[in-house]
């Protein structure tokens, strides 16, 4: 067994940021000053499906309005904080909630201010679009970008990991008539 398989098996929470993350780092502002970004679907239903297999998934970011809380509402994601460009104190926060230790928790950034926290968990990720400061110190790196699957990347690697990929075909085979409110 690799040492990153060997640390993935012992993640229980993934923590994530969200610009340039499950975002594609774009801020769309229109005439009357309204901001709007840009999250990607199947990043969304591969964090539903981790929670269903029981995993925690929380979000610290920089950023924070309505659109976020909306999002995370959307998600079913319980644990996000807003507003904390230095993510130390909402990661410690966010341990203590939950009882859980650095090893047991995985964490995806893309930028300098989370490097603090992707030296410190079990195991790190990068998207394709991080900065190079980030890509050094990260277990894996992503094929897609934030905002167009690396989340979902991250997501099928812990599927895979648990040996659900087949579990969660075969759900879907076995309900086709359930509706995504019903299934999560």
């Amino acid at each position: 067994m690799s040492q990153i398989t060997a640390k993935a098996h012992q993640v229980r929470c993934l923590v994530l940021d969200l610009d340039g993350v499950l975002t594609d780092n774009g801020i769309y502002i229109n005439e009357d000053k309204k901001e709007s970004r840009r999250f990607n679907i199947q990043d969304g239903f591969g964090i539903k499906l981790l929670k269903a297999l029981g995993f925690e998934v929380a979000i610290i970011t920089g950023s924070g309005s309505a659109l976020i809380e909306h999002r995370m509402e959307q998600l079913g994601i319980e644990h996000y904080y807003t507003k904390h460009i230095h993510k130390l104190s909402a990661y410690e926060d966010l341990k203590a909630k939950l009882n859980l230790l650095d090893h047991e928790i995985a964490y995806m950034g893309d930028d300098y201010q989370d490097i603090v926290l992707l030296k410190r968990v079990g195991l790190s990720f990068a998207p394709a679009n991080a900065i190079d400061a980030v890509k050094n110190v990260v277990d894996i790196c992503t094929k897609a970008s934030g905002g167009q699957g690396a989340v979902r990347e991250v997501c099928e690697f812990f599927f895979q990991l648990h040996q659900k990929t087949q579990d969660i075909i075969n759900y879907f085979e076995q309900y086709p008539c359930h509706t995504l409110e019903k299934v999560y």
